[in-house]
């Protein structure tokens, strides 16, 4: 919550919420001045820019005619995690907000050039679904366990790799903005 000014004495934060993801059947996304629509355990968002359900709701649509609910679970638990740098995503990428990496959430680092953040947060995607593809490959020739184990190391990997991709559409993130 460090993206916004919040008054503690009021209960209220001070600025409006930079994403200003609001939707017409959702009376309390009309507030901009909530946090995810007052409910930030459901929706957490660490930079203030693009709450979880709105990942969540990409990923699904994104995947729902290739993967079971489960797997697009995996997808969307790894994507949070990476935002989040929790659990074992946060593990093999605990500084994922660390303004250096900007570029994995389609932004520009500060003083940097926004067609070579592109690049980075291009390369960071091929390598990363390279990888994932790597996984998918050795789980084929494995069973039981251990082949599911590698199938949702797979899967997670592809929701690191979609994050960013993601995190493009944000209104906040349009253009690789700093």
């Amino acid at each position: 919550m460090q993206a916004r000014f919040y008054l503690p004495m009021y209960g209220r934060f001070a600025s409006p919420d930079p994403a200003r993801d609001q939707h017409f059947e959702e009376t309390q996304s009309w507030n901009i001045y909530s946090y995810v629509q007052n409910n930030p355990v459901m929706f957490p968002d660490p930079n203030g820019q693009w709450r979880t359900g709105i990942h969540n709701q990409i990923i699904a649509r994104a995947f729902e005619d290739r993967y079971s609910t489960a797997q697009i679970q995996v997808i969307q638990n790894a994507s949070r995690d990476f935002d989040l740098g929790k659990g074992a995503i946060g593990q093999r990428y605990p500084n994922s907000q660390d303004p250096a990496n900007s570029p994995w959430h389609s932004m520009t680092p500060a003083g940097g050039d926004p067609a070579e953040a592109q690049a980075t947060r291009d390369a960071f995607v091929e390598k990363t679904i390279g990888e994932a593809a790597q996984l998918r490959f050795v789980a084929e020739k494995a069973t039981g366990d251990e082949k599911t184990k590698l199938e949702n190391q797979a899967l997670q990997l592809v929701g690191v790799a979609q994050h960013p991709v993601a995190d493009e559409t944000s209104p906040s993130h349009e253009g690789f903005q700093k």
